[in-house]
């Protein structure tokens, strides 16, 4: 998984990344619990791993900015049982890797304070027009159109220049899960990831 990852080639000077993870809930027992994981059992690390990859690109091109496509959907995460192999549901293994992201661009943002580079998270828009949502059976309340301005304000807007590690509902700033905000939480969160992905961090 982490070579299908670096695949992405991102040019040197592209200022911008935007880690959309638009995935379905799958049973455990497919394709092993690693990959149950990467697809969603708890959160998403190929975002994790293609964000550290890419750091030298990005502060090579600061001001930078990334962005996490999360959910208002979020579940905390279990870390007595983060592959959600007792109980496994789809539904809150996807609330539980947006909430992961979240997490992430929070832990993300702080190391990242004074470099010039910026992340922050959102919810582009609720049950978009997507092949997703139509799959699901549920009426779409919202254009792609409308979740790609949300996305495009946190990627381009001046007025998100100096603003790092917060989390938006479409084009106003909101509040996630409470886990988000337990720095603890958010430890363990990168330690697992590390150990999942085999990076290196401090």
């Amino acid at each position: 998984m982490r070579e299908q990852g670096l695949q992405l080639i991102y040019p040197p000077l592209f200022p911008l990344l935007i880690a959309a993870q638009n995935v379905l809930g799958i049973p455990a027992d497919m394709a092993g619990r690693l990959i149950s994981a990467i697809a969603g059992a708890f959160f998403v690390p190929v975002a994790f791993l293609l964000a550290y990859r890419l750091l030298p690109l990005l502060k090579a091109a600061a001001p930078s900015r990334i962005v996490n496509v999360a959910s208002l959907g979020q579940h905390p995460i279990d870390f007595d049982d983060v592959m959600i192999t007792k109980g496994y549901n789809g539904s809150r293994a996807y609330a539980q890797s947006k909430l992961s992201q979240i997490m992430f661009t929070i832990d993300l943002a702080e190391e990242l304070k004074g470099t010039g580079i910026t992340v922050n998270s959102l919810h582009p828009a609720t049950y978009m027009n997507t092949t997703m949502v139509r799959a699901g059976g549920i009426t779409p309340i919202s254009t792609v159109e409308q979740g790609g301005e949300a996305i495009l304000h946190l990627a381009e807007g001046g007025d998100m220049a100096d603003k790092s590690g917060l989390f938006f509902n479409g084009m106003n700033r909101a509040q996630a899960n409470p886990q988000a905000y337990d720095a603890a939480a958010r430890k363990r969160l990168r330690a697992l990831s590390l150990e999942l992905t085999g990076l290196t961090r401090p």
